[in-house]
């Protein structure tokens, strides 16, 4: 996985960019590897609250339900940032 940053100090806004990477492991059959993902962030301040725009598009490979990816995708994201909001407020308390 490969990421990258920027920030427009003019827009006060943070651009975070993941993308899958090619990779010489050797295939298994005990193992189904994501050959593609492409993730983004855009984040900005409002009125002392943070937006946040995740984008992903992914080719999850192997036979993975269509419905367990978008669980996975509409989740996923909700998640993890309930959580990082739950602990930027345990460590600024």
């Amino acid at each position: 996985l490969e990421l990258s940053s920027s920030f427009d100090s003019v827009k006060q806004e943070l651009n975070v960019v993941s993308r899958s990477i090619a990779y010489e492991y050797p295939e298994s059959d005990d193992l189904v590897r994501v050959p593609f993902a492409l993730g983004k962030w855009k984040v900005v301040p409002i009125k002392g609250s943070l937006k946040v725009e995740y984008f992903l598009q992914i080719d999850p490979g192997g036979s993975v339900p269509i419905w367990l990816l978008n669980l996975a995708m509409a989740e996923g994201p909700y998640t993890s940032l309930t959580n990082l909001r739950a602990e930027l407020r345990r460590k600024h308390r």
